[in-house]
């Protein structure tokens, strides 16, 4: 054979490239392994058992759907592809219809042999738990024929939709009522359901546009009046599906196969073909071993000695990596022999004629997967792996595949021997002298099992001349790194850093002339709880004496690798060290270990892996508290019952107790749960059904169960909640829901956050309320399921306020009132207040605080203007302060006005007369645009009406950025009798005004117009609260926008409380809510939002005897909170006003009767 060193070195490179990527594959290339593979498996076994005379048992049907799901164990998926019309699989691996029967590649790779004929060797030899096992994953490999992407090789590490679609929407509920289809041959099954799947069928990524556009399109309905246009397909009995969802444009068509009505379609089509020749597998199986059983009954006593003799040595031969001397080694199929394409699938395909062919001086096969033997007598404790490699290389075991012999550039034979340095081209020179020969290294682990916390790497060689050694390691897929570089020791201690990981060492030899030898690996998987105590049946399994003495206990591996038990224990009690139990023998990876009480007669029709006396008096139908140590004495699983047992029963059901989901800690609430008594499996010493399911899933079993602990740390605002993981497949987050409703009502639910960690800390909440949690786990796709719920209650919020200060020279001869404070530029606030000594000395006042928390001296802005009513505007840089004001007119008499007094960056200018010298203008209020216009309105005297009674009204004004009148003062219509006007602008920069009016004989309502600022001018006043017989309006409504753009509405009523309502700017209110205080009088209240959009009211009540300032605020469920005092003090308080800054700090200020104006501030919620 010619033999191509550039072929080689390029299959190699292209080999470690393709290991390198699946590793990053989330299992996307087949049905899931769990779900779909184990529900079509038991849909197999149920049509095989209708259609022939030799029935499956329950336990023979379970081992099919363990080794159905097993063959998804890594790396095994990357043969399960088959292209029948080339015959091929993916690139340097093998199709699944040659790696179904391959043993020697199954051999080196994880779960070893399980080829067909293993299946049916196993069967012959009375094993029948092998047997089946391996069948299974053969029929794991016939279902993945029915998948498009498989056997169009389409690849795709993101998932396959039709893949995807099976698990999410069918699962478990595979249930095909079909025949059993008759097949002469395995390689038969493969051929026709590798055909119809590729044929008949498309994936994603191998639609064809130039050739759907030539197929027909028709209207499938999918509702009462409701279709969708379809490309045709039909398969070979010409039945018609919807082969791709087509939209089609005037410039262009659109194809969607990931659509349900696709993949149902397909589904319904593909499904009974796995089943249908799944069941045919079965059958021809059994038709096969008893053809084999009745070969060997004809063998000689010779020839069945000399298979023994020469068989059994030839597979216990020790290979040492380089050992010259080693068996020979079949070549690896990197290219399988095309198949031609067909139409009809042949009923027997034609034989080949293909030669195994042996490499000169192969590597060890096995070392890819175990650990080398050290020398004089040392070893590692456990192996990882122990692949079967069969004893000899016959044509009756398996069928090596190499590429013809008159083929010139056949594929390169690669050996399977672990070496993780490129092969380079040899040079094609001729030497007579002898060439300096390679230094050998072997390396293997000592003191290591995988629950290890630490262990020893070793190395050695057998060569004398070498010098030094230089050892790497890495973490799984990661970079190799530089760990002891020209080293002369011959071990190391290594320190495991973290769990569910496997390490990977690998350690190369140096000589005296500056050799190196080849890289040698090592690899040591590490999970520190790979088993849990899975199922108790503390009860026993019946009524009859031997059967309440019947306990058994099972173990499940819920790692990926197998576990050696020898020295393990079940000890029971907290802290005792009494044996309930010492293990032995192995659990496989995913698999389950029965433990039977006394002898293995006590679930009469499964053989138990230990059956043995359980110390002390067996398990006490009180409860016990068990723990699963390994051979170091390291607690791996507890199951804390000493309370009582979670689950499980005694007479008369005597169900046992099942772990929910084995990835999760006993002790989460939740994950135990009696039997189903449905889901059950195997039979008591007497024969009857045990509810249980020994070696079997759980009938509570539910992976996706995860829990939300209780809340922790919770405060007045916050709380921190923590979770167990979620083992969704496809996962991607975690939604946070919270509600104020147990029941979690849409209109008190929301989703606060989304996180792939496992805890979040909310400090989004609110004191003194009741929040409910729940979590979402989400896939890919987002389907999602929900943990349980958790529930806190919030603290109250620790209020606290600073010592008040007085802002205003005391004197008796001066008069102090009506502050208002405001939040500047800079964040800091300040105050304005009216200040006067007698009727002709009248000022505005202004001060602001200090970094320092003093605040300067005040300065007169308004001087004899007597400032009363006052209100202070702020934007950017500009203040603004409206009052209104008296003085003497020239021509005799007195007028009332309203007065502006702007400041740009910090500097006052002259006041404006608003209103323009009229009679009764007062109650001035303002608000500033987003263009800097000052819009201001005041009541006045009405010029519409000469009535003494509609007298007065609302009129407006604007002012711009400059400082320019916009227009006369005019008055707003429907505004008759109108007064103590407020405005606001909204989000749109629409002007709202609202004021107070009267309706002869009541003053008890609140009305409002609208500017839409285009010029349509003000619209006629509406009105929308009435009060009449419950209060009546007193002082000017306080307005602000929530953060919904909804108004909030608070006034003062004439019965001294303060009122509070929602209008949603057009005609309707919320039923108001009232705040009042015994024996106190309120005053006009403040209404102002935290930065967190949060409305808060402030208002004071006072008496003669002493009075305070209170607030309260509305809560996110849209509950006003109940009432909270800021201070209280033994003499009146009055004009309390507030603002809230963005650290939350509330600054309020306050007058009194000792004619001083006050401050105070302090941390609200």
């Amino acid at each position: 054979m010619f033999f191509n060193p550039k072929k080689a070195f390029f299959i190699l490179i292209f080999g470690v490239l393709i290991f390198s990527s699946v590793i990053f594959i989330s299992r996307v290339f087949s049905y899931n392994d769990t779900i779909t593979h184990s529900s079509l498996t038991e849909n197999i076994a149920k049509i095989y058992n209708k259609n022939s005379d030799l029935k499956l048992t329950s336990q023979e049907i379970e081992w099919l759907k363990q080794g159905s799901i097993k063959e998804d164990t890594p790396l095994r998926w990357m043969n399960h592809f088959y292209d029948p019309n080339s015959g091929n699989g993916l690139p340097g691996y093998l199709s699944s219809k040659s790696w179904a029967e391959n043993a020697f590649f199954q051999s080196i790779e994880f779960g070893g042999n399980q080829t067909w004929q293993k299946a049916i060797d196993s069967y012959v030899d009375g094993n029948k738990k092998d047997a089946f096992l391996a069948l299974g994953h053969v029929l794991h490999l016939i279902e993945d024929t029915t998948v498009p992407a498989h056997t169009r090789l389409d690849v795709h590490p993101l998932g396959d939709p039709y893949e995807n679609w099976a698990r999410d929407t069918i699962g478990y509920q595979i249930d095909f009522d079909i025949k059993l289809a008759s097949i002469n041959q395995l390689s038969e099954a493969f051929g026709i359901v590798a055909f119809y799947s590729n044929n008949y069928f498309l994936s994603e990524d191998t639609i064809d546009k130039n050739e759907l556009s030539a197929k027909s399109i028709f209207n499938k309905k999918v509702g009462d009046n409701e279709f969708v246009t379809c490309i045709e397909g039909r398969d070979n009995v010409n039945r018609q599906f919807c082969l791709v969802l087509v939209e089609e444009s005037y410039f262009r068509k659109l194809y969607f196969l990931d659509d349900s009505i696709v993949l149902s379609d397909y589904f319904s089509l593909l499904g009974p073909k796995a089943v249908s020749y799944g069941a045919g597998v079965i059958k021809l199986f059994f038709e096969e071993a008893e053809r084999q059983k009745q070969l060997e009954k004809q063998k000689s006593w010779w020839e069945k000695v000399k298979e023994f003799l020469f068989g059994s040595i030839s597979s216990q031969l020790p290979i040492e990596p380089g050992q010259e001397n080693a068996p020979a080694q079949p070549a690896q199929e990197t290219n399988p022999k095309p198949e031609p394409s067909q139409t009809k699938i042949p009923s027997e395909p034609a034989q080949s004629s293909l030669k195994a062919i042996a490499p000169e001086n192969p590597e060890n096969p096995a070392e890819t997967i175990s650990n080398p033997q050290p020398p004089e007598g040392g070893g590692i404790q456990e192996k990882i792996s122990k692949p079967e490699i069969p004893s000899e290389i016959t044509e009756k075991k398996f069928k090596p595949f190499a590429p013809p012999q008159s083929t010139p550039e056949s594929p390169v034979i690669l050996a399977a021997a672990k070496n993780t340095e490129n092969e380079e081209e040899p040079e094609e020179s001729v030497s007579t002298s002898t060439p300096p020969s390679q230094p050998k290294i072997s390396i293997y682990l000592s003191d290591y099992s995988i629950t290890s916390r630490q262990f020893t790497v070793n190395w050695h060689s057998s060569s004398t001349d070498v010098l030094t050694f230089d050892v790497e390691r890495k973490i799984s897929s990661g970079n190799w790194q530089n760990w002891l570089a020209s080293t002369t020791a011959t071990s190391t201690l290594f320190e495991v850093p973290q769990d569910k990981t496997v390490y990977y060492f690998r350690a190369r030899p140096t000589n005296n002339v500056g050799l190196s030898g080849d890289w040698q690996e090592v690899e040591a998987p590490i999970y520190f709880y790979p088993v849990v105590i899975n199922e108790i049946a503390w009860a026993g399994t019946g009524t009859s004496t031997k059967a309440r003495n019947d306990e058994w206990m099972e173990l499940y591996n819920k790692s990926d690798y197998p576990v050696n038990l020898s020295g393990w224990l079940i000890v029971e009690g907290k802290d005792s060290t009494t044996t309930v139990v010492a293990l032995q023998g192995q659990i496989d990876a995913h698999d389950y270990y029965l433990i039977e009480r006394t002898d293995d007669k006590t679930i009469s029709d499964i053989i138990a892996d230990l059956a043995k006396s359980f110390g002390g008096s067996g398990l006490s139908n009180s409860g016990e508290s068990l723990r699963l140590v390994d051979k170091q004495n390291q607690i791996i699983d507890i199951v804390d019952c000493s309370g009582g047992w979670l689950a499980g029963s005694a007479a008369p059901d005597y169900r046992s107790m099942e772990r929910v989901n084995p990835y999760l800690a006993f002790d989460v609430l939740g994950n135990w749960q009696s039997n189903s008594s449905s889901t059950r499996n195997g039979s008591n010493i007497d024969g009857q059904p045990i509810n249980g399911t020994p070696r079997a899933q759980n009938s509570a079993f539910n992976l996706e169960f995860f829990y939300l602990y209780p809340a922790e740390d919770t405060t007045a605002t916050s709380t921190k909640l923590k979770w167990t993981p979620s083992y969704i497949n496809n996962f991607k987050e975690y939604k946070i829901v919270r509600s104020f409703d147990a029941g979690f009502n849409a209109a008190s639910t929301t989703i606060v956050a989304a996180t792939t960690t496992t805890n979040f800390f909310d400090e989004s909440l609110e004191s003194e309320t009741t929040y409910y949690y729940k979590l979402s786990a989400c896939d890919l796709s987002d389907y999602c399921v929900s943990s349980n719920i958790a529930s806190t209650t919030t603290s109250e919020f620790p209020f606290s306020w600073a010592e008040p200060q007085i802002i205003s020279e005391f004197s008796t001869s001066t008069t102090v009132y009506m502050p208002d404070i405001i939040l500047v530029s800079d964040g800091t606030p300040a105050i304005i207040w009216g200040s006067s000594t007698s009727t002709e000395t009248r000022y505005v006042k202004f001060s602001k605080k200090s970094s320092d928390d003093t605040w300067s001296e005040s300065i007169n802005i308004s001087q004899d203007l007597g400032g009363y009513e006052m209100q202070v505007l702020g934007k950017d840089n500009r203040l603004e302060v409206l009052h209104s004001a008296w003085g003497n007119k020239e021509g005799g008499g007195i007028y009332f006005d309203v007065f502006s007094v702007r400041s740009e960056n910090g500097v006052w200018q002259p006041p404006q007369n608003i209103s323009q010298e009229g009679t009764n203008n007062s109650w001035a209020a303002g608000t500033i645009d987003s263009a800097m216009t000052t819009h201001i309105v005041w009541q006045g005297l009405s010029q519409s009406s000469s009535s003494p009674f509609y007298s007065k009204a609302i009129f407006y004004r604007a002012v711009d950025s400059s400082g320019l009148f916009l227009g006369m003062p005019e008055e707003i219509p429907g505004s008759i009798n109108g007064f103590s006007p407020n405005i606001i602008v909204d989000s749109q920069n629409k002007l709202y005004v609202f004021w107070s009016g009267c309706t002869p004989p009541y003053c008890d309502e609140i009305f409002y117009s609208i500017n839409n600022l285009d010029g349509s001018g003000w619209s006629e006043g509406q009105m929308i609260f009435d009060g009449k017989f419950e209060s009546t309006i007193s002082g000017r409504p306080q307005i602000l926008l929530d953060e919904n753009n909804q108004f909030l509405l608070a006034w003062q009523q004439r019965s001294y409380e303060i009122a509070v309502t929602k209008f949603d700017g057009l005609a309707s209110t919320t039923e108001k809510t009232i705040f009042s205080k015994a024996n106190k009088q309120a005053s006009t209240p403040s209404l102002i939002v935290n930065n967190f959009k949060k409305p808060y009211v402030f208002w004071s009540h006072g008496s003669d005897t002493g009075g305070g300032i209170y607030f309260s605020w509305q809560k996110q469920n849209g509950q006003w909170q109940e009432i909270k005092t800021a201070l209280e003090k033994s003499q009146p308080i009055m004009w309390a006003r507030a603002v809230i800054d963005l650290n939350n700090i509330a600054h309020l200020v306050w007058g009194n009767d000792h004619l001083e104006i006050y401050y105070t501030y302090g941390k609200i919620e």
